[in-house]
Formats: C-alpha cells, sequence, structure tokens
C-alpha cells in the first residue's frame, strides 16, 4: 500500500466514494467536520459508515477500488489515471471542480436518470437549475439539482429537501408547485413546475414595470402569503429573485429555502439576522431584538420592499457589505418612493410606505390586509401618472 498522510488517504476516499456515488459533495465535507471535530480524529472511512453514508460492503468495495487504482497508477487503455488519485496532495477543493465539472459533461449528454435535460435556467448555492422533460409527466419541469458546492452543507440541503416535501402538499395559483424529491446518481433533486417567464430580479436587469404591473405582482404574492400563513408557513425570503413573473403576468412564489413551519417563536432562531439584508425587515434584521418577534407583518415588509424596488429600480437599503446595510436597516428610513420616481401615484406610494413600517405594529398586521388594499388600488382605475416603459423585450417578446 502506498504510504500517505491521513489527510491525504481520507480525501481520495471521499471523491471515489462521490465517483462511485455513494455520496455527494456536502456529504463529504459534513463527513470531513465530524472527523476534524473528534478526538483523536478516526479514518474518515469510519466516520462515513457511522453517518450511514456507507454500509461496512461499502467501505470494503472502495478500499478495493482504491488499492487497484493506486496499484495501476499508469492506467490502461481503457481506464486513463485520475490525475486527483494520483496527485501527491489532494485538496476539497480541487475535489469541488472536479465534481462540478464532471456534473457538467453528464449534464452535457442531455439524460439524468428519468430526464432528458433541455437547458441550464439557473444556478445558485444550493446547486443548478435545469428545464427538462420527466417521462412520468407531459409538460416540462424545472429541475433543481442539489450539488453542495460552495458554502452548502449537508445541513442547508436535508432541511431544503424537508421544506420541498412540506410545500408538495402546498397547491396554489400564486405558489411554485413542487412535484418530486428524490435522489439519483449521488445528487439530490427537487421537481418542479417550469415558470416560463423570468424572475423579478431578471425583468429589473431590463426595465421598470409599470405601476399597474407592480401593483398586480403584489396582489397576486400577497394571496399567495395569505395561503401559506393560514397554513402556518412563513417564507422569510421575499426578493425580486425569488418571485417569478410567467409570460401571461401571473406573479409565482419560490425558494422556500428560509421558510419556518409553525410559530416564529418556537421553530425560529432566538439571535441573528435571517433573509437578505436588502429586503429583510428590522425584526429580521436583529433577530430577538428592539423591533420583537419575527411574525407575519415580517412577510408583508418583504413584499413591501420587493415592490418599492419595482417602483424605483433600487432596493430601499445599499451599502458596502451586508452587516452596514443591515445597521442600514435598524436605524434608517429609506428614501421616500415619489422623491425615486416623481410618477408613482400618491396613494400607491402610501400603502407600500406603509408596509415598511420600521416598527411592526405600525405595518398591515398581515398579507391578507396589504392584499386588501392593492385590491382597492387596481378597482380604482389604471393610475393617472404612470411611467411608460422602454420596448418590451425578453420574456415579452
Amino acid at each position: 500500500m502506498l504510504v500517505m498522510s491521513q489527510a491525504v488517504d481520507d480525501l481520495k476516499l471521499g471523491y471515489l466514494a462521490i465517483q462511485a456515488e455513494f455520496i455527494n459533495l456536502a456529504e463529504l465535507k459534513w463527513c470531513l467536520q465530524v472527523q476534524a471535530e473528534a478526538q483523536p480524529p478516526p479514518p474518515l472511512g469510519k466516520v462515513l459508515v457511522r453517518e450511514g453514508y456507507l454500509a461496512p460492503r461499502d467501505l470494503e468495495y472502495l478500499f478495493m477500488i482504491y488499492h487497484a487504482r493506486m496499484k495501476d497508477s499508469g492506467g490502461t487503455p481503457t481506464s486513463p489515471p485520475d490525475p486527483l488519485l494520483m496527485a501527491p496532495e489532494l485538496t476539497i477543493e480541487r475535489i469541488e471542480r472536479a465534481v462540478v465539472a464532471r456534473l457538467g459533461r453528464a449534464l452535457r449528454s442531455g439524460v439524468f436518470g428519468r430526464f432528458r435535460v433541455l437547458e441550464q435556467v439557473g444556478r445558485g448555492g444550493m446547486g443548478v437549475v435545469l428545464k427538462a422533460v420527466d417521462e412520468r409527466r407531459a409538460e416540462p419541469v424545472a429541475l433543481k439539482l442539489l450539488v453542495g458546492a460552495g458554502g452548502a452543507t449537508v445541513k442547508d440541503i436535508e432541511r431544503f429537501k424537508k421544506e420541498a416535501a412540506i410545500m408538495a402538499q402546498v397547491r396554489h395559483e400564486n405558489i411554485v408547485q413542487i412535484y418530486d424529491v428524490g435522489r439519483e446518481k449521488g445528487l439530490d433533486y427537487i421537481v418542479m413546475e417550469f415558470i416560463d417567464g423570468v424572475s423579478l430580479a431578471e425583468l429589473l436587469d431590463e426595465r421598470l414595470p409599470t405601476v399597474e404591473e407592480t401593483i398586480s405582482i403584489g396582489r397576486d404574492i400577497a394571496g399567495a402569503l395569505e395561503f401559506i400563513h393560514n397554513r402556518g408557513i412563513y417564507h422569510r425570503d421575499l426578493k425580486p429573485a425569488n418571485v417569478m413573473l410567467e409570460n401571461t403576468g401571473r406573479a409565482v412564489l419560490m425558494d422556500f429555502g428560509l421558510a419556518v413551519f409553525d410559530k416564529f417563536e418556537v421553530k425560529g432562531p432566538r439571535t441573528g439576522s435571517v433573509g437578505t439584508p436588502q429586503y429583510q425587515p428590522p425584526e429580521q434584521a436583529e433577530v430577538g431584538g428592539r423591533y420583537g418577534k419575527i411574525g407575519p407583518w415580517s412577510d408583508v415588509y418583504g413584499l413591501a420592499a420587493t415592490l418599492y424596488h419595482l417602483l424605483t429600480g433600487a432596493p430601499p437599503f445599499e451599502g458596502t457589505d451586508r452587516a452596514q446595510i443591515r445597521r442600514l436597516v435598524l436605524t434608517s428610513e429609506p428614501r421616500p418612493i415619489r422623491d425615486l420616481n416623481p410618477r408613482v401615484p400618491e396613494r400607491v406610494a402610501q400603502v407600500v410606505e406603509k408596509a415598511m413600517a420600521k416598527r411592526p405594529e405600525d405595518r398591515y398586521a398581515t398579507p391578507a390586509e396589504l392584499k386588501k388594499e392593492l385590491e382597492a388600488l387596481i378597482a380604482a382605475g389604471r393610475p393617472k401618472h404612470q411611467q411608460q416603459p422602454p420596448p418590451r423585450r425578453g420574456w415579452f417578446r
């Protein structure tokens, strides 16, 4: 057996476990963390078995493969040497790059399990999103592969899968439909409704929506929030990137990765910060702080902050880093909407700004209350002083 340091042995064993589709990248990182926290650190193989990722016979198989690969270090015509296994020192960063590259090659083949891949439509911290055809369904689906690259942890993935399984029971026209949660080739995946449109963040890259469109979007998402709140589900991360706008004009609430279920004061964190700084309410910027508990009014603020961006072209608060933005959220007022866009009718600005009040008791208490106000604006007819958008492009064509 080739003599190596324990760390190199362990990383190569972990790399082989990923190649053999026993574990994914996030699970390897988790087991390395468990190993590092133990005294003395056990071999990685024992950690993989103890954490339930491998059976003892699986570990024996990996050791057999490892020794065979190392013995045949020159490779064969049908099996060239793996540069990562031959490297004097292997790092988790090199493994991550190799895993991502391997996934890219696999997806270019156009097939992933029972799915026929059509195109990649997004990439985020949790993984990659594909437009695909599911052999179980007639229409295209959005297939989210939870790769575990970057800062994503196995706990993040497990939480996301659990929440996706719960959200699969939710049916509402303005909430993305979850069809399935599963695992293929060592990767966890989520199958979702495919929304033929763009996120509000992408829309903002092209143009400001009209005031009328903004009110309609707000009404749709307020209705979606009312629906999930009545079922004890709270989103906690309202922002333009988490709302899709379909070609038909339907707004769809997405991404429940930070959602909590049941009551905030029981399930939520007691300190710290929750959500995206530019759109989070003060009680989420400083959990357990001066602004009190997180509640339904917190999603009201998040939606209003999103509408503020749609009306003005900028989020309520901006800064050089997350900490500075959170300080502004806690201590400052955003610029009045009509100062940034005088074409916004005064009543529209009043409704959005009230929903963004610093103190929760000064806002609309529930999404239902905000929805009622937005419906009243729609019923009043098209605002007289409405901005004219530039020529429509992208999803409007």
